[in-house]
């Protein structure tokens, strides 16, 4: 995709293509919007599916900026990649 100059692009969603690319380290920034909304269930929609990571190996996020718009609050998040995650 560099050489094609696309530097950046955007995936709006979808758990599964997220936690596949998180997998393959493909993400730099994750901006999330949580909702004051109470949703549950096993079908409800997360951010990130598939089986996860334990604790140790988790994808580690730096908190970069919070934006609050009436109840809603926007998160922007970098990943993290030292070694210590």
């Amino acid at each position: 995709m560099l050489s094609l100059g696309i530097k950046k692009i955007a995936v709006l969603g979808g758990g599964q293509i997220v936690a596949a690319l998180l997998a393959v380290d493909l993400i730099d920034e994750l901006h999330l919007t949580v909702c004051p909304l109470y949703t549950w269930g096993t079908a409800t929609p997360t951010p990130v599916a598939g089986q996860g990571w334990l604790q140790a190996e988790a994808p580690g996020l730096e908190l970069l900026s919070v934006k609050q718009v009436g109840h809603e609050l926007f998160l922007h998040y970098r990943r993290r990649r030292n070694i210590n995650n």
